[in-house]
């Protein structure tokens, strides 16, 4: 009897575990958001049918409209002026790119021998490493540390030390030859071979975006004694292929779209990249499409959740595959296979860094899932989801992400000793943006 009695305990504690706690309210605040969002969305469907039907509820219909289109054009005046000049869309982002790069930035060498770029802004004394997303360009963050200055209560550039690169094989860095050497491994290396580059000690924290948080879990998993703190949004612990793209909730994953986009990504590698003309109808093709969704969807997107910058850094990420030539977007589906064969998840309950990690309950490209697993698994995290965040939160709420931002990287070490203990899971901030 007393077998089963302490058989019942193990199984109890197991199921009471840390892990188990997280991810079952990440089931109650995913159902919450995505019941909400649909509630709402057939709510304003039947709104705006009957503002159609009944001319005399239009000028309400027309007073929201109006409001949506102050707040809309307030953020325009912020865009960066290339993205509002004349010129293609490819062209006005590619402009963007350019003319926003880092005031400071050079090359330094991999330890195999590869020239990589390097980009630093900001002269304050913390000196914080960002890992981007793959086929991401520093410009995709710059909503969020502009948005820092105010929780900072005056120019981040004073308070932080902002550190990238761009991966080897992407934009201005040198590629290998070798596709095994493109593993995330690898790229954390070339992280390790940047700070001692710029003869730093350590990094006062590592961040990373979308598929650039493997990349700092992994960095802070070879060398912790080089990293204070973690900052990751919108990422997933591994095997990045085999979780995109999947319904709610992510506790069964359905392998066909896994397998969907590894065909894709072999297609384009060996039947679009290898051939110069192929090359170049695919590129025609893309860039109508995103010609297409960017001033639709996209600006739709942006009106309603009051941001005009989401259109252009969201157009930034899809046309720099192919904006780059052939070689650029081969080196991105290498990398993305190398994302897929990767995992730092048996690693977590090993992670000695604080973690703070910011999601959004509405992304469907690396679901909320990854992000509470991460939560469940690593002993020193605090988990900050946006109710209406998809995998672009931190450009659709700079604001709302800033502070928690800023809370982090000024936290006392004292106090981070004990991080994530009282308040691992807080309840989903932004439910207004649904």
């Amino acid at each position: 009897m007393s077998t089963h009695v302490e058989i019942g305990k193990s199984v109890w504690n197991f199921l009471t575990s840390t892990y188990f706690q997280v991810m079952a309210q990440y089931l109650v605040h995913s159902a919450l958001a995505n019941a909400i969002f649909w509630i709402k969305l057939g709510f304003l469907c039947l709104a705006g049918f009957i503002c159609f039907v009944f001319p005399l509820c239009w000028p309400l219909l027309f007073y929201w409209a109006y409001k949506k289109y102050q707040t809309y054009q307030e953020s325009r005046t912020k865009l960066l002026p290339s993205w509002t000049g004349s010129g293609t869309l490819e062209q006005k982002v590619l402009k963007a790119i350019e003319k926003n790069e880092p005031p400071k930035n050079g090359n330094f060498t991999s330890r195999d021998g590869l020239r990589l770029q390097w980009y630093s802004e900001g002269s304050g004394p913390k000196q914080i490493l960002i890992c981007n997303g793959v086929n991401c360009s520093y410009l995709l963050w710059k909503p969020l540390l502009d948005s820092l200055s105010d929780s900072f209560g005056k120019d981040w550039r004073e308070q932080l030390t902002v550190v990238t690169w761009d991966y080897r094989g992407l934009y201005k860095s040198e590629a290998s030859a070798a596709t095994a050497s493109y593993s995330v491994r690898t790229l954390c290396e070339d992280a390790y071979d940047l700070m001692q580059h710029m003869k730093l000690e350590k990094w006062d924290a590592v961040c990373g975006w979308s598929t650039g948080v493997q990349c700092a879990l992994e960095y802070a998993g070879l060398y912790p004694e080089t990293v204070d703190r973690l900052f990751l949004v919108n990422g997933s612990h591994g095997h990045t292929l085999h979780t995109a793209f999947q319904p709610v909730p992510q506790f069964f994953y359905l392998s066909l779209m896994s397998r969907i986009l590894s065909s894709a990504i072999y297609f384009v590698r060996f039947n679009v990249c290898t051939d110069a003309k192929e090359f170049q109808r695919f590129k025609a093709l893309w860039v109508k499409l995103i010609e297409l969704i960017s001033p639709t969807i996209q600006r739709l997107n942006g009106f309603l959740l009051g941001s005009a910058s989401l259109e252009y850094t969201m157009a930034s990420n899809a046309l720099d595959l192919t904006g780059h030539g052939p070689q650029h977007c081969n080196n991105v589906m290498r990398i993305l296979q190398a994302l897929d064969s990767h995992s730092s998840a048996y690693t977590l309950p090993e992670l000695k860094v604080p973690v703070l990690v910011v999601c959004g309950l509405l992304d469907a490209m690396t679901p909320a899932f990854s992000q509470y697993e991460i939560a469940g698994l690593a002993p020193k995290v605090k988990l900050v989801s946006i109710a209406a965040g998809t995998h672009h939160c931190i450009l659709e709420a700079p604001q709302l992400a800033s502070k928690e931002i800023v809370d982090f990287f000024q936290a006392d070490p004292k106090k981070l000793e004990n991080w994530g203990e009282a308040d691992r899971v807080s309840w989903p901030i932004g439910w207004y943006l649904i």
